[in-house]
């Protein structure tokens, strides 16, 4: 089956009991990812990351950034940013990205806290300033990444994986892989996916694994210390 990191590594964090144990499925590779960002209107004051993360300690609880939702990937990669830089900034979240730009665009939050999918127009007709971003993007080269403005610890990516059932023989799942890497490789389907604000990122089945522990347990922690729960 293909599916997302929030079906492996958010859900079960937030909802409790879900009708399948991990124990139960086998990575066999991760095939796209999607990197989150940070962007504000092309007329805010914050040209920078660092800007704006100055001007949240100066100003505690005063800086709004808009969600798709209670524990959404964008929601944990603001949650990380706040525990790593220290600043409080009011969550507020919405039903949708649509909603979470319009708010930003009319000036009704500061911040929104994204995927680069639907912030991608905006980005590119100049009505949102991306401050920073989960990973280098292909279409926004001199955007610093996360790490680079000095928060790697606030560093969260989106992926979609392929898994399968507990027991799937070895050859199966390496014959599944390879015709993934050889898909994802293919110019065409990485150009396609880059129009749609994804990226083609392919990770083998023992990378892939170790990636989805480390989310659990990154994710974990925040869940904790941000007191996140699903509403």
């Amino acid at each position: 089956m293909g599916t997302s990191a929030s079906t492996i590594v958010i859900a079960p964090l937030l909802l409790g009991k879900i009708p399948y144990k991990h124990s139960d499925i086998v990575p066999i590779a991760q095939f796209v990812s999607t990197p989150q960002l940070f962007a504000v209107r092309k007329d805010a004051p914050w040209k920078t990351l660092a800007e704006l993360i100055s001007y949240a300690k100066k100003n505690p609880g005063k800086l709004t950034c808009g969600t798709v939702g209670v524990g959404s990937s964008p929601h944990f990669t603001l949650e990380m940013l706040k525990v790593e830089a220290g600043i409080e900034v009011q969550h507020v979240p919405f039903k949708g990205g649509a909603e979470t730009h319009a708010a930003v665009l009319g000036g009704h939050i500061d911040i929104a806290a994204s995927t680069l999918n639907p912030s991608l127009p905006l980005v590119q007709s100049g009505d949102l300033r991306v401050l920073a971003t989960s990973s280098r993007i292909k279409q926004f080269p001199k955007v610093p990444t996360m790490e680079e403005a000095g928060y790697p610890g606030a560093t969260l990516i989106s992926w979609v994986g392929c898994f399968g059932p507990k027991g799937i023989e070895k050859s199966v799942v390496d014959k599944i892989a390879s015709a993934l890497e050889k898909t994802v490789k293919n110019p065409s389907v990485a150009k396609r996916l880059e129009e749609t604000g994804s990226q083609a990122d392919f990770v083998g089945k023992e990378e892939f694994g170790r990636k989805i522990d480390q989310d659990l347990k990154r994710l974990a922690e925040i869940v904790k210390k941000a007191n996140i729960a699903v509403q």
